[in-house]
Parts: C-alpha cells; sequence; structure tokens
C-alpha cells in the first residue's frame, strides 16, 4: 500500500474524531470525514452515496439492483444537487453511466478505485457523465471507493479534482482504500440516520435530527418556530415512513439498536 507512517496517524485520528459524533450528528461527522479526506488526496470537492440493493434474490453485481439511498457533496453543493439529482434519476431508470456500473460490479468487498482502473478513456469520454457532469462543472477527475456493510448495502466516498489538477494516482486510492476499512461503524451510522432524503422533506428531516437530539415536540416547535400541531403531523409523516408504530421510543430504537449483520 503506497501510504506513509504520517499518513496512518492522520488517519487514525480522524476515525477516532469521527467515533465520538453521536447518531445524532451524522451530518457533522460526515462533513469531518469528507472534508479530512479531501484534504489528504488534494481534492477539490468530496461526496458520499447510499447504496442498497432492491432485493435479496436480486443479483449482487447488477447495477439495476442497486438505488441510491442518500446523497451528501461537501463543496458547492447547491450547484451540483440538480445535476446530481439527474443523474440519480437516470440511475433509477436504468441508465447506469460506465463508471458507476464498473464500481458495482466490483460489490462485496471495501474497495477504492481510481477512474483508469474503472473505465477506459473511450469509453469515459463517451459516457453521459463526463459529458452532461463532468466537463460542464469543471471536474477533471473523480476517484471513488465503497466500503460495503453487507450484501444488501454500501457507503460510498468519492472525491473529485478539477480541470487544473492532475489525476489522482495510486497513493490517493491508498489513502482513500485505508479510511473506508477502519470506518465500519461510521458507514453504518450513515446509512441509518440519511434514511432515503429523496422520501424526507427538508423539513421533515430538520425536525427528525432535533427528534433524535432528545427534543420533545414542543422543543422542536420553538427550534424551528413551528405550531407544535404541525411539529406533531411531521412526526406522524417520519414515522410512517419509517414503518414505525410504536412512536418516539420506536424512533429512538431504530437508529440506536445495533446493526443487524
Amino acid at each position: 500500500m503506497d501510504v506513509r507512517e504520517s499518513d496512518l496517524r492522520e488517519i487514525t485520528r480522524v476515525w477516532n474524531e469521527i467515533a465520538e459524533f453521536s447518531v445524532a450528528s451524522s451530518d457533522g461527522a460526515l462533513k469531518h470525514a469528507l472534508g479530512t479526506v479531501m484534504r489528504l488526496v488534494g481534492a477539490t470537492n468530496a461526496f458520499w452515496v447510499g447504496g442498497r440493493r432492491a432485493a435479496p434474490s436480486s443479483t449482487l453485481h447488477d447495477p439495476l439492483a442497486w438505488s441510491v439511498t442518500g446523497m451528501t457533496y461537501l463543496v458547492h453543493a447547491n450547484e451540483v444537487a440538480a445535476t446530481a439529482e439527474e443523474q440519480r434519476r437516470r440511475f433509477s431508470q436504468g441508465l447506469v453511466d460506465p463508471m458507476t456500473a464498473a464500481l458495482i460490479a466490483r460489490a462485496g468487498s471495501t474497495r477504492a478505485l481510481l477512474r483508469s482502473e474503472l473505465v477506459g478513456e473511450g469509453a469515459w469520454r463517451r459516457s453521459s457523465i463526463y459529458n452532461d457532469v463532468f466537463r460542464p462543472l469543471g471536474i477533471g477527475d473523480r476517484l471513488v471507493g465503497a466500503h460495503t456493510i453487507d450484501p444488501h448495502n454500501e457507503s460510498y466516498i468519492g472525491v473529485e479534482r478539477d480541470r487544473r489538477g492532475r489525476p489522482f494516482g495510486t497513493r490517493e486510492r491508498d489513502l482513500l482504500h485505508l479510511f473506508l476499512c477502519g470506518a465500519q461503524a461510521f458507514h453504518r451510522q450513515l446509512l441509518r440516520a440519511e434514511p432515503s432524503p429523496y422520501h424526507l422533506t427538508p423539513r421533515e428531516r430538520e425536525v427528525l435530527k432535533l427528534l433524535l437530539r432528545g427534543f420533545s415536540e414542543r422543543a422542536v416547535a420553538r427550534e424551528l418556530s413551528l405550531t407544535t400541531n404541525t411539529v406533531h403531523q411531521y412526526v406522524v409523516t417520519i414515522l410512517r415512513k419509517f414503518g414505525i408504530t410504536n412512536g418516539r421510543v420506536g424512533l429512538m430504537a431504530y437508529f440506536l439498536r445495533e446493526p443487524h449483520p
């Protein structure tokens, strides 16, 4: 592995730091992790994507068997949000870019791969993600890794450089792989604490995060300048979306219980 002793110390420090974040502070943990990885590899942006296989009977390495359950960009999030959502929409329709398809074809083990290791130059230049995303946004290269949580869930972290930088190399790839290998609890927490932001509205996510911090409905109402009745309706909707029938106790148990293998 092409890493240095100082790299090992830095990554160990980050593992320890993100372990201190609570479940309710998963946003902060994620931003801290992405910022550190971005700095370590000299990237200009970093992102996280949650992936879930639709059914136990589906093929592990079939891209169409997987769906996006969450997505976060660290830098220029608003600018890339529309483009990212369009890519997610295409993915849900079975239009999978070659880089993602090659990454999922290796599903089942934690991995980090250079773009050149996933797709050849010709196929890459012809792909929609290159022409519709990379070129308009000025992205020069992408390095992406996946942490396999179980046969049905993977957590992806990627980094990007703009066109002014050189392509990522083996050292950056190995740094990302090392980070992914030692943060299992962190990735499990992300997939649990970031449950389908495409299914929760922004306001519902705000309410959920406060509930997980122990706020009462009345306290949530004060924090968000809403009526208690409005907050209660949000809570009812959130519980319904997660299929939870025993109220806030069940909600807390859902997020705090030990992960199943």
